[in-house]
C-alpha cells in the first residue's frame, strides 16, 4: 500500500456568571439531556397541562412576534453589549431552574430574580441543579453580556442561543436567541496564520490578505513590535480599490525552535483615511516546532498478519506496517539510498522505501516506507532500530525504532 499525502438595565449586580470555553460549541442539551421532571399538583391524567411553564414576557425593545429574540444589529468590534430577557413562572406550582446553558464562548447571562421591593436575588451557585426556585408568578431576569472581541469570524451574521432548563411538567425547556453582526473594519482571509509543521532548523512562513472593510473604511499604517523569534512584513497591494485596500501580511518563526506547539499574535497598527487613529488589528500566528525530517509513525509496531477463513499462506499475507518519510523543508528533496536493521528478528525483517512523486533524478521529498516480516520471527517479541540511509549530506542517516509484539 502506499501512502498519498496529506439592553435593558440590570438594576443589581448578579453573583452566578455561566461561562462557555469557546465559540462554535455545542448549544446546548437535547431533550432528554435536561433535569428531571416531577407531576406538578393540580394536574391529573385526565386533566393534562395546556399552559404553564417559563414563559417570556416580550419586552419594548423585543420583536412580539418572536418571544425569546433578541437582534443586536450591527455592532463595532471591541463593544461590550447587553439584553435583558425577562421570563415568568405561569405554573400553578414552584418551579425550580436547573441550568443555563449558553450556546457562545462569548455569551455571559446573568441570573437574578426579582423581587417585590425591586432587588434581584442571585441564582444558587452552590447548588447543581437548583439555580433558582419561582414560585407561581415570580419573575425571572436574564442578562446577556456579549463580548464581541471573543466572537471569532466577523463582518457576517451570528446567531447564538441560551437554553433554560426547569422541572416544570408543562416547558421544562426554553431557548433565548440572539442575532448580532460584529463590524470589523478589516477583513482577514484567511482568519489567522496557521503554518501547520514548521521544521525547527528553518523555521517557516505564512501569509495573509487583509482587505478594509466600509462603511467607514480605514488603513494599516504598519507593525505593532513583534514578539521574540518572528518575523513579519505587511505590504499594501495594487488589488484594492474604491470600496477598500488591501494589504498582504507575511509572518513566521525564526530558527532555531523547539519541538511541540508555538502561538503568538501579530499586531498591527491601523488609522481612519482622515487620519485618526484606529484599533489595533491582531493576527493570530501559530504552528508546530518538528524535525526537519520526521518518520510518522515514529515507531513501527509490527503484528502478526490476520489470517483470513481458508488459512492463506504466511508469505501471501505478511506482517506490514506502513510510515513516511518526509522532509519539511522547502524544496528539500533526497533518496533513500539503502538501509540496516539492527535488532532481534533482524534476518526475519526487510523494508520497502518507494519515492513519492519522484523528479527525474528520482528524489522526493517524501518517501513511503514499509517494514515487513518475510518470514515468521523466532521472537514472540522483539525490538530494534532500523537505520535509514540518504543521499543528503547534512541528513545522512534516519533512525526508526521498531518492535514486534503477538507473533
Amino acid at each position: 500500500m502506499i501512502f498519498a499525502p496529506s439592553r435593558l438595565r440590570f438594576g443589581a449586580s448578579v453573583l452566578l456568571a455561566v461561562l462557555l470555553t469557546a465559540c462554535g460549541q455545542d448549544s446546548g442539551p437535547s431533550a432528554n439531556q435536561a433535569g428531571s421532571s416531577s407531576p406538578a399538583a393540580g394536574f391529573t391524567a385526565d386533566r393534562p397541562p395546556t399552559q404553564g411553564g417559563l414563559e417570556v414576557l416580550v419586552q419594548p425593545d423585543e420583536d412580539p412576534g418572536r418571544p425569546g429574540y433578541f437582534d443586536f444589529g450591527k455592532v463595532q468590534l471591541g463593544e461590550m453589549v447587553t439584553h435583558t430577557f425577562v421570563l415568568k413562572n405561569t405554573d400553578p406550582r414552584k418551579v425550580i431552574l436547573q441550568k443555563v446553558d449558553p450556546g457562545c464562548g462569548c455569551t455571559v447571562p446573568l441570573i437574578g430574580k426579582r423581587l417585590p421591593d425591586g432587588s434581584l436575588e442571585a441564582a444558587l451557585s452552590d447548588r447543581p441543579g437548583e439555580l433558582m426556585h419561582l414560585e407561581p408568578g415570580e419573575v425571572v431576569e436574564v442578562l446577556l453580556r456579549v463580548d464581541t472581541t471573543a466572537i471569532r469570524t466577523k463582518n457576517i451574521d451570528k446567531h447564538f442561543m441560551v437554553r433554560l432548563a426547569s422541572d416544570s411538567v408543562v416547558r421544562p425547556f426554553i431557548t433565548l436567541e440572539c442575532h448580532l453582526f460584529v463590524r470589523q473594519r478589516f477583513q482577514v482571509a484567511p482568519a489567522s496564520i496557521d503554518l501547520d509543521a514548521i521544521p525547527i532548523g528553518a523555521g517557516k512562513e505564512g501569509k495573509v490578505t487583509i482587505k478594509a472593510m466600509g462603511p467607514e473604511l480605514s488603513r494599516i499604517t504598519g507593525l505593532g513590535p513583534l514578539p521574540e523569534g518572528v518575523v513579519a512584513r505587511v505590504e499594501e497591494s495594487p488589488l484594492g480599490g474604491p470600496d477598500g485596500g488591501v494589504w498582504v501580511l507575511q509572518a513566521g518563526f525564526l530558527p532555531p525552535l523547539e519541538r511541540g506547539r508555538i502561538a503568538t499574535q501579530i499586531t498591527l497598527h491601523t488609522e481612519t483615511l482622515t487620519g485618526e487613529p484606529g484599533m489595533d488589528l491582531t493576527v493570530s500566528l501559530a504552528g508546530t516546532g518538528v524535525d526537519d525530517v520526521t518518520v510518522s509513525p515514529s515507531r513501527l509496531i509490527l503484528r502478526p498478519a490476520h489470517q483470513p477463513p481458508g488459512g492463506a499462506a504466511p508469505e501471501a499475507n505478511p506482517a506490514r506496517i506502513e510510515a513516511q518519510l518526509v522532509s519539511h523543508l522547502a524544496g528539500h528533496r533526497f533518496m533513500v539510498t539503502g538501509y540496516t536493521i539492527t535488532g532481534d528478528a533482524a534476518d526475519a525483517l526487510h523494508l520497502e522505501a518507494e519515492a513519492y512523486l519522484p523528479a527525474l533524478d528520482g528524489t522526493s521529498g517524501q518517501w513511503n516506507l514499509a517494514l515487513v516480516a518475510v518470514e515468521k520471527p523466532p521472537l514472540a517479541a522483539f525490538t530494534g532500530t532500523i537505520t535509514i540511509e540518504l543521499d543528503d549530506p547534512q541528513y545522512p542517516t534516519i533512525e526508526i525504532p521498531y518492535a514486534g509484539l503477538g507473533f
